[in-house]
């Protein structure tokens, strides 16, 4: 992804390039977060991490499943 082979990641493993997203995007959020909330950020944007968080190693299990799945359906 980060070399530009956006096709070529999505054919690697379609949830990568959300994966590439989801922490390139950390950066700006993370030092968005450490000046607007500098003690504790709130509940909802911490429901929120940990909603992301989750979603993310469901969809990677998921993909998982489904091509574990596909190999032993061909042989």
């Amino acid at each position: 992804m980060a070399h530009g082979y956006f096709v070529q990641a999505f054919r690697f493993h379609p949830v990568g390039p959300i994966l590439f997203g989801l922490v390139v995007f950390q950066i700006p959020y993370r030092l968005w977060a450490l000046v607007k909330f500098p003690n504790k950020m709130p509940l909802l944007l911490r429901m929120i991490n940990k909603l992301t968080a989750g979603l993310t190693i469901i969809a990677i299990f998921a993909f998982w499943l489904i091509k574990l799945y596909a190999e032993v359906l061909s042989g």
